[in-house]
């Protein structure tokens, strides 16, 4: 992982463990995305990190979206508690 895909990774992480901390059940979570690569498919590892990141602090993916806006993908991510 690259510098700026750490502190990403470690900001949401942050984010996450907080409101777990709070005792809130849901977490929103909007990932941003590299450029995209047209006619590509591959992981976007930024977001698997800060994903991993959330569920590090006890929270479970359940609702996942994505948008291209302006060639950035901005991911929105629901999470609930385990």
């Amino acid at each position: 992982m690259g510098f700026f895909q750490d502190a990403k990774a470690s900001a949401i992480g942050t984010d996450a463990a907080t409101a777990a901390q709070a005792g809130r059940l849901v977490f929103v979570a909007m990932l941003h995305g590299g450029l995209t690569y047209r006619g590509m498919s591959k992981e976007v590892s930024a977001w698997s990190e800060q994903i991993a990141a959330i569920e590090a602090s006890g929270w479970m993916l359940t609702h996942f979206s994505a948008v291209e806006e302006a060639q950035a993908p901005k991911a929105y991510c629901v999470f609930h508690r385990r």
